[in-house]
């Protein structure tokens, strides 16, 4: 099995935090039916829906990461193996 550096583990963490943040802006916006400004121009509520279900799937694939590599992300917690 393959192991994760405590550094990778670490860049998962924080897009995993930057990742929520932006589905937080986005799903805010799609529920509450306002257009986005992105880059000078208005976006429809669909686009915001479309970023919704990619900032989702990206946090899905985030969440395998740390599927495989459970024993890293369990000693960055401090949390003793009981096997």
């Amino acid at each position: 099995m393959e192991y994760a550096t405590q550094k990778e583990v670490r860049q998962h963490k924080e897009h995993i935090k930057l990742t929520i943040e932006q589905l937080e802006f986005y799903l805010d916006r799609a529920k509450n039916k306002n257009n986005v400004d992105e880059d000078g121009f208005m976006q429809p509520i669909s686009y915001e829906w479309r970023k919704v279900a990619e900032l989702a799937l990206d946090l899905a694939n985030e969440s395998d990461f740390f599927d495989r590599y459970e024993d890293i992300h369990k000693e960055l917690h401090g949390e003793q193996n009981n096997d």
